[in-house]
């Protein structure tokens, strides 16, 4: 009996027909459609690995460097974390286990799927849709004096994103991670799988996606850049204690 991959938007391929397929993509030097859904479904998924294939067998690809934005889009899209999305890529050779953890780690859904490929359609066809629940018009978002700081300084401090509750189930989110109490200083300096130096590798957990999905944040990009075509970027957090290890207070 032949082994299969099953996968969310529910086809499914045997492990030696995506074995050879892979195989005769990277010797031909043949890349599919980014609409070719032998990636689990997913759009521009198997382009994007064959590229990565391809440029770490030495073969240069300057005529694709403007499909960066849509490289990129989907690894947004995806949800996993830019840096559990280039391990991924650049680990896994294997068409088959690449496609696998994908698959695994997203825990995408076919409706999730189909989202995400319209979206990375819409963006290789330059089509902006704005998909946040209106909360304030995008115009009023940023008041002139927020939009005349954004252009002297370059950044923004926005009051209120969160509630008070979100904020304190956020904080709880790192102490437990870090395995720390926030009234006891002496347990913030453990050393800690998950840190470098002052970044938590922590991408995806129900409050941080709940969090990112605050609609004034979406409003304010869209604002700022003046589109709707925008998908967040799954990035880490980070730990800074008050204290510094010589007892005082960290600015």
């Amino acid at each position: 009996m032949q082994q299969k991959l099953e996968c969310e938007a529910g086809s499914s391929l045997s492990v030696e027909a995506l074995a050879t397929f892979a195989n005769t993509l990277l010797q031909k030097s043949v890349l599919v459609s980014s609409e070719d859904l032998g990636g689990g479904g997913i759009d521009h998924l198997l382009r994007l690995w064959q590229k990565v294939q391809l440029q770490k067998g030495g073969e240069s690809l300057p005529q694709l460097a403007h499909e960066w934005l849509l490289d990129k889009a989907l690894l947004d899209l995806s949800g996993i974390g830019l840096e559990p999305w280039l391990k991924a890529l650049y680990q896994n050779d294997d068409l088959q286990t690449f496609i696998k953890l994908i698959l695994q780690t997203t825990r995408l859904t076919a409706e999730d799927i189909g989202v995400i490929n319209q979206r990375l359609r819409d963006l290789s066809l330059g089509i902006a849709r704005t998909v946040t629940p209106g909360v304030l018009p995008p115009n009023i978002v940023l008041s002139d004096a927020q939009l005349d700081f954004w252009h002297r300084e370059g950044y923004l401090v926005i009051p209120q994103v969160l509630s008070v509750e979100q904020c304190a189930a956020t904080r709880a989110l790192i102490w437990q991670q870090l395995g720390a109490n926030e009234k006891e200083p002496q347990t913030w300096y453990q050393s800690h799988a998950l840190m470098q130096k002052i970044m938590l590798q922590l991408f995806r957990h129900p409050q941080l996606d709940a969090n990112r999905q605050a609609p004034k944040i979406r409003q304010v990009f869209e604002q700022l850049w003046k589109t709707g075509s925008l998908s967040r970027t799954k990035r880490i957090l980070s730990f800074s204690s008050r204290i510094g290890m010589n007892g005082q207070l960290n600015r």
